[in-house]
């Protein structure tokens, strides 16, 4: 719970960064083990590196926003070091149980598996309200060797699937390097 609560204020600290152009650039993030493309459009905001708990993010955000958009659109990666080996399925357990305590009213979500390359992938859709506030979010989530992956896009309900097709570009860029 912490973590996603560390990104939603990362999300909200650095917003208002701007580029611009549609074409996708691979950011390569080494340390963590995998690279992914980005749509230019797309800004990075920030970094959020606790190596106490062992636990690593990164912020995306669309730059521009629509002018009735009550939430930005933003796609966050988060790797866990895990502490001891786990399945997809107890980290993907761990993780919805995070998701539950921080949204109000967490609709029933919808839950499939999907291959990303030659790695297997749990998602979870779903709506829910933070605070106030409706939003839509779909996860992905992996676990390679000692590392937990979530990717994660959120969106207000009625832009959601305005930009999922690229959400799921992300993902399907997806190298473990």
């Amino acid at each position: 719970m912490k973590r996603l609560a560390i990104l939603i204020a990362a999300f909200f600290l650095f917003g208002g960064m701007v580029s611009d152009g549609a074409a996708q650039v691979r950011h390569f993030f080494r340390d963590q083990g995998f690279s992914i493309e980005i749509p230019k459009e797309w800004v990075k905001q920030g970094i959020i590196d606790i190596k106490e708990s062992k636990y690593w993010g990164v912020v995306f955000e669309r730059s521009a926003s629509d002018s009735a958009d009550q939430v930005r659109e933003m796609i966050a990666i988060n790797v866990d070091k895990l502490s001891r080996p786990c399945t997809l399925e107890e980290y993907f357990n761990a993780n919805l149980g995070s998701q539950k305590l921080l949204f109000d009213n967490l609709e029933q979500p919808q839950i499939g598996y999907v291959r990303v390359g030659e790695e297997k992938s749990k998602w979870l859709l779903s709506s829910s309200k933070l605070g106030p506030v409706e939003t839509k979010q779909m996860f992905y989530f992996f676990v390679k060797g000692s590392s937990g992956y979530s990717f994660f896009y959120t969106s207000s309900p009625g832009l959601f699937e305005k930009y999922e097709a690229q959400f799921r570009s992300v993902v399907g860029s997806l190298r473990f390097e």
